[in-house]
């Protein structure tokens, strides 16, 4: 391992001190913190995402032991942490994930000063390899994952609306017709389609993962983990079936063909959620909100491509924008 003076951390030394404190905190007063390193797993916007390799020293006659867990740094804000940390203690605290055999991280400790999560770790490997190996198995655990996860009655601090999604969307689509001024009649047809379509607002706002795609989906020994509500809020649960297909689609049309094809999964996916969703009322007119919720999402990612000025993200923007037309032509 690597010696915790060459850590990626932007203070070492108050990060080595917090994992001590946490060592003895879990493992007792007589646990010590041997070397440990660090792993950069992401890092965007303020937010940094680390998995650490502690060696846990229990004491002269015990010996050590390897413990790996994950570090969440809210650099831009620190006081997200003590929320998401509330968010994962309530779905803990209300069984989450015992129906639908679903794991998801828990928290170790909090270190306010330096914005800093500590969580569980869960192993396991990226869940589209398993879904074209599986793919009943495998949506259907996702689909009844959500589901559970709406059922809940949890606070949020966000509720997502029509009316601020559509919104967002008008001022992103303003710098997308500024961005491409060939494309400004697509882009503003575009629009103006998804506005029409608008769903009226559910009687009944779910709880929302509100980030629910691949990037945060694992699979370990038949068990489905579910990462990163950092994001939840209240809304449509159509929200979360959208944004995953739409991230789905997009991976079919810029890096490779999905197996089986995307409406193959689509269909099981809601097939599934259906069959465990116990709201009558969030299944009324159920995928034609999740077919707009897709569209809101496409468009959203074509922005959020076009942001970053290398020609290769433009030029998948406006593929993205194909797909979306061609998504609304066949509507």
């Amino acid at each position: 391992m690597r010696d915790p003076r060459h850590s990626l951390s932007l203070d070492t030394g108050a990060v080595h001190a917090a994992l001590a404190a946490s060592v003895r905190q879990i493992f007792g007063e007589d646990a010590g913190l041997g070397r440990w390193d660090e792993q950069v797993l992401a890092e965007r916007r303020g937010r940094r995402v680390v998995r650490y390799d502690l060696e846990v020293c229990a004491g002269e006659t015990e010996g050590s032991r390897g413990v790996q867990w994950i570090g969440k740094f809210y650099l831009d804000r620190p006081g997200d942490a003590p929320h998401v940390a509330g968010i994962l203690a309530a779905l803990g605290a209300a069984g989450f994930g015992t129906t639908a055999k679903v794991a998801i991280p828990h928290v170790i400790a909090q270190h306010l000063a330096l914005g800093l999560l500590l969580l569980t770790y869960l192993p396991g490997e990226r869940i589209l390899g398993v879904i074209a190996a599986e793919p009943e198995r495998v949506l259907g655990r996702l689909g009844c994952a959500l589901a559970e996860l709406h059922g809940l009655s949890l606070p949020a601090a966000e509720r997502k609306t029509s009316a601020t999604i559509i919104a967002s969307l008008r001022r992103r689509a303003e710098l997308l017709c500024a961005w491409f001024p060939a494309e400004v009649e697509r882009i503003q047809q575009v629009l103006a389609c998804i506005e029409r379509a608008a769903p009226e607002d559910v009687s009944r706002p779910a709880l929302l993962h509100n980030d629910f795609g691949v990037a945060q989906l694992l699979w370990h020994n038949g068990r489905l983990g579910i990462l990163d509500f950092d994001k939840c809020a209240l809304g449509d649960p159509a929200t979360d079936l959208g944004n995953f297909l739409a991230q789905l689609r997009r991976r079919d049309a810029l890096k490779e063909r999905l197996s089986p094809p995307i409406e193959t999964i689509r269909a099981l996916l809601l097939d599934a959620y259906r069959r465990c969703c116990r709201d009558s009322s969030a299944l009324k007119g159920l995928a034609a909100r999740v077919a707009w919720y897709e569209q809101v999402v496409l468009l959203g990612k074509v922005h959020f491509l076009a942001h970053h000025e290398r020609d290769e993200n433009r030029s998948q923007a406006l593929r993205v924008l194909d797909l979306l037309t061609r998504l609304q032509s066949a509507g």
